[in-house]
């Protein structure tokens, strides 16, 4: 599933009201149109003050923010769908208060429970989606006092592994895990997790990232760091995004990291 990134003037006239945004719920609801969860019958009259359809037929009555982190709240879906957009595009980390003057917030508490729910829903998110197709893999060292050593060490740090799904010149999705240490097995452990059957994995010709080789599903990773292959312009290309990604994620507190995961389908 693709998303598309919307520069600010673009979101704005997509989500310009809350009429677009309950739009926006409901054909993620019923994308082949209303149906009764009950009775299946295809027409319903919509409370909107309650974001309630009640069926014609039966009566039955479903929420549009039913199983969604927007039931219930008494901030209007203009301003979730701003900071869902906002938290997404902010490399260093979104911060609470200056979120809470931007979308005219009236409580720090409001705003702190809102972002505790998009990130709680970027982590569900996150476990739940697998990349496929055409896979980058690379490792990093984030967080500590002191700059870190040159090659795959630094005392005090935390390792992290990345996998960038790249269908083309531009990222898709991404997968990140701190690891213990950056192993054959704790590879494999992220690939069976995050990766889905018959991906084609690059890396930079790593040790611990051979173990790709021994599953089925996984196709060989080509070298993008050495050898014959490190002059390709195809794996040039996808040589920058996973250092892209790399560099966005050690602007920020490893904690705080936005996963690139998908929260609201902007088609």
């Amino acid at each position: 599933m693709q998303q598309e990134s919307l520069s600010l003037l673009a979101f704005q006239k997509k989500f310009r009201t809350e009429k677009a945004c309950q739009k926006h719920l409901f054909q993620l609801r019923w994308p082949q149109g209303y149906r009764c969860p009950r009775c299946q019958h295809d027409q319903a009259y919509f409370h909107r003050t309650r974001h309630l359809y009640a069926c014609k037929a039966c009566g039955y009555q479903t929420s549009l923010t039913a199983g969604t982190i927007f039931h219930k709240t008494r901030t209007s879906l203009r301003k979730w769908f701003w900071m869902i957009f906002l938290m997404g595009r902010q490399k260093s980390g979104a911060s609470m208060l200056s979120l809470q003057r931007i979308l005219e917030i009236r409580t720090y508490k409001t705003v702190w429970v809102m972002g505790h729910k998009i990130r709680q829903a970027m982590a569900q998110r996150d476990v739940s989606y697998q990349l496929a197709g055409l896979i980058e893999l690379d490792d990093t060292y984030v967080g500590g006092p002191k700059p870190g050593k040159r090659g795959r060490g630094a005392a005090g740090k935390s390792k992290v592994v990345v996998a960038v799904e790249t269908p083309g010149d531009k990222p898709r999705f991404a997968a990140m895990r701190q690891v213990a240490r950056v192993s054959g097995d704790e590879i494999m452990a992220m690939a069976q997790a995050c990766l889905a059957a018959g991906v084609v994995a690059r890396t930079d010709g790593w040790q611990a990232y051979r173990v790709l080789n021994s599953e089925s599903s996984f196709h060989a990773p080509t070298v993008t760091g050495s050898g014959k292959n490190a002059g390709m312009s195809q794996i040039k290309v996808g040589t920058n995004l996973i250092i892209l990604c790399l560099d966005n994620l050690s602007l920020t507190n490893y904690n705080q990291v936005n996963e690139f995961v998908k929260i609201l389908p902007i088609n």
